[in-house]
Parts: structure tokens; sequence; C-alpha cells
């Protein structure tokens, strides 16, 4: 990551929980980055960052939802082929900052909001939706 340093996180506690949340901000072009790295199975630069295994493994759907054709696997919601193209994976932050990757099309969709300007939530569905007219758009499998 370039952008993202330590002064962009913190913990967070709220009475729904006993464990700390630990909230970040990232910019658009670091999460764009994070979504590369995990359409390239963990690697960046020809390098082996990630553990090829555990972006398999954490971008496998272990639930079911009650949303059709979403599964969760470790905090990567992952989308049947009929919802954005085969083995498409997106990880959900709050209010809006989304990133989808789409290995077969060789495609990262990045989403964020200045939550400042922006105090309602976007919906997921909304990002969903222009993700399936672009899929479509993109050549590719």
């Amino acid at each position: 990551m370039e952008d993202f340093s330590a002064k962009d996180c913190r913990y967070h506690r709220e009475a729904s929980s006993i464990h700390e949340a630990y909230l970040f901000e990232i910019s658009a072009r670091d999460l764009a980055r994070f979504g590369l790295l995990f359409a390239n199975g963990g690697r960046w630069n020809g390098k082996q960052i990630v553990p090829e295994t555990w972006v398999r493994e954490s971008t496998t759907a272990y639930s079911q939802t009650d949303r059709p054709g979403r599964g969760y696997g470790y905090l990567w919601w992952t989308l049947a082929p009929e919802q954005a193209g085969a083995a498409t994976m997106l990880a959900s932050g709050f209010g809006g900052q989304q990133v989808a990757v789409v290995p077969s099309k060789k495609l990262v969709l990045v989403e964020t909001v200045d939550l400042a300007q922006n105090a309602r939530p976007l919906r997921t569905t909304v990002f969903l939706d222009l993700l399936r007219k672009i899929v479509a758009l993109t050549p590719g499998n």
C-alpha cells in the first residue's frame, strides 16, 4: 500500500460486541491494489505476498446468506456466476467502501465514499448493478 499509514486506523468499541472493531480509511488507489493482489492469487509483481492457499480459502463461501447468489468466506462475499461472472469476490466495508474482483475478466472495481460528505451508507445493490453492466461489456471468459 502506498497511501496507507498507521494514522488512518483506530480501534472502536461498541456495546453490541465484546470485541473491538478495527476501523481504517483506505484510498481508492490502495483498495484497487488490494483487489489486484487477490485477483493475481496473492502475487504482486511476480512475488508471492499472500499465500495462494489463503487467497483461495478466504474467498471460498463457507456459508450461504439470505441474499440470493451470495455466499460468505473469510471477510469476502462470493457471488454466483449469474451475479457478475465466474469466481467473483467482493469485500464490503462500512458506508459503501467496496472492492469487487472478477479474475475471469481481469477486472477490479472499487467504490469509496467520503463519509464526511455522505453520512448515509450506499447500497451494495447499486454497486453490484454497475458491476454486472461492466462485466457484460468486458471481453473475456
